[in-house]
């Protein structure tokens, strides 16, 4: 009975996730071999990961991607999601022509997040009909859709959202789910991984102050530390040098100390709100973007009320207390910003900077205690035996600020400008089968000017790419042997 009840509410939630791609991307886009609406630079860089992967022979380790990009590197290091781009590697002369999952996988978050979201409410409140619109409220949140304009793979926060439902349930089967999402995660997007390593370090750490033995924290932990390492290393994980998983942007790519009531992402003109104004904020913290709505605002003003006036953790448990403090320093990085002006710098040595620069785009950890004042909230709400009225008014007034949403323009607002000519010889003759840059450093900015053209031509390779980790030794040699080989040719740029 329990397993039919969750299929017919997977089926419920998948009916909506589809309502809500179909208004996202528009109906013709549903077709998996429309690429119209993948339009940023990130998807552009995501979907050609991807093309130049599955045509590729299978490699080892699975992940290896040499063909985009010309050096080594993996699929894992994109944002292709690459337990899919496995599967369809492994399917494609079954798969339709030019089939790529983006829509499908736009589709499968949306539901699962909403399956997931309903899951853990059901453990508060005896009335369904109040899960479902707790449940809806958590997939009303801008910060989750704007991923999907720029970086599709995190856009699965359903499996933050599935951990904390394992969590908080008292199950003795919950371990192995925990420790399977944390895997999955890894063939996701590696920030997902490390954000429910933390959140599984807290929890562990908190244990071990009720008494927990260490022994046995050590025992539980290590079969799942050898699995993630061993499917990591299948992956292609591990191919670049340690000194390459470091880099800038600890400290740049942030949130700011009011994100979560920032209805525009820094550098956008997406407007998630028809009542909150912009607040102006600082350069990279657009990665922080964590606008919860004008609900979700009046949410954690109820969240304060409650705590404060029933001397209540809502759960009564200091661990969720940790987790929102450990994210949110992250979070917020040694530069705090506080609107447009930086109230907080602190110089960190490079021995603690290193590691947090793996990090990088730190940013997106407030994603963490964005879901957890929301979800605590509506869990208030429900042992506040709120009627169900004032459930729906207030997710009435989420869904009138967040309107944004359905306006079926997400992805217009993207750059397509193409900034090859039309007439070039590129797009005229066809026997190219490779595009390639001397470009000594950077290949983003050439990147920009080719990326249609690789997405439209069927070439075999080329060194132009963005990927999130690469070589950067390999690639620098490689350009310098380019330039001394293509000096006599003419120029194409």
């Amino acid at each position: 009975m329990k397993s039919k009840t969750n299929l017919n509410l997977f089926v419920f939630c998948l009916i909506i996730g589809l309502f809500l791609t179909w208004n996202i991307l528009g109906s013709d886009n549903l077709n998996s071999a429309n690429l119209n609406w993948i339009s940023s630079y990130d998807l552009k860089s995501d979907y050609l990961a991807y093309k130049f992967f599955i045509n590729d022979k299978w490699r080892f380790p699975i992940g290896l991607n040499p063909n985009y990009g010309e050096i080594t590197n993996s699929i894992v290091f994109s944002g292709a999601v690459p337990i899919f781009s496995f599967i369809v590697k492994t399917f494609k002369f079954f798969l339709p022509e030019n089939y790529n999952f983006f829509s499908s996988w736009i589709i499968i978050c949306i539901s699962l997040q909403l399956f997931f979201s309903i899951k853990i409410f059901s453990l508060f409140s005896k009335d369904y009909k109040i899960s479902i619109i707790c449940g809806l409220f958590l997939i009303t949140i801008p910060f989750f859709y704007y991923r999907f304009s720029i970086h599709l793979s995190l856009g699965a926060h359903w499996i933050i959202i599935g951990y904390l439902y394992y969590e908080l349930k008292k199950s003795t089967k919950r371990e192995n789910s925990k420790m399977i999402l944390i895997l999955l995660s890894s063939l996701i997007h590696f920030y997902l991984t490390i954000m429910l390593l933390l959140m599984r370090f807290i929890f562990e750490f908190n244990e071990y102050f009720k008494g927990k033995k260490l022994n046995e924290i050590f025992k539980e932990n290590s079969i799942l530390l050898v699995l993630l390492f061993c499917l990591m290393y299948v992956s292609g994980y591990f191919i670049l040098p340690s000194t390459d998983t470091l880099g800038y942007g600890f400290g740049i790519f942030k949130a700011n100390f009011l994100t979560l009531f920032d209805p525009i992402p820094n550098g956008s003109i997406q407007n998630w709100s028809i009542f909150i104004p912009d607040i102006q904020n600082n350069t990279g913290e657009h990665e922080g973007f964590s606008y919860i709505g004008f609900g979700g605002i009046i949410l954690l003003i109820f969240l304060i009320y409650y705590i404060t006036s029933h001397n209540n953790l809502v759960l009564n448990n200091k661990k969720y207390i940790y987790l929102i403090f450990l994210f949110s320093i992250l979070s917020l990085s040694n530069n705090i910003g506080f609107g447009n002006k930086e109230i907080i710098s602190i110089n960190l040595p490079n021995l603690l900077y290193a590691p947090l620069s793996i990090i990088r785009a730190s940013g997106r950890f407030i994603w963490i205690v964005s879901y957890l004042i929301i979800i605590f909230s509506l869990i208030a709400l429900i042992k506040y035996k709120l009627k169900k009225k004032y459930f729906l008014a207030l997710l009435l007034i989420q869904l009138i600020d967040t309107s944004y949403l359905f306006k079926s323009d997400l992805f217009e607002n993207q750059t397509k400008e193409n900034f090859l000519s039309k007439n070039s010889k590129l797009f005229q003759e066809n026997e190219y089968n490779r595009l390639i840059t001397t470009y000594p450093t950077d290949n983003s900015s050439i990147f920009y000017k080719v990326a249609n053209l690789l997405m439209s031509k069927d070439f075999q390779s080329t060194n132009m790419f963005r990927l999130g980790r690469y070589d950067r030794s390999e690639l620098s040699n490689n350009r310098n042997l380019l330039n001394k080989k293509l000096t006599a040719y003419p120029k194409i740029f």
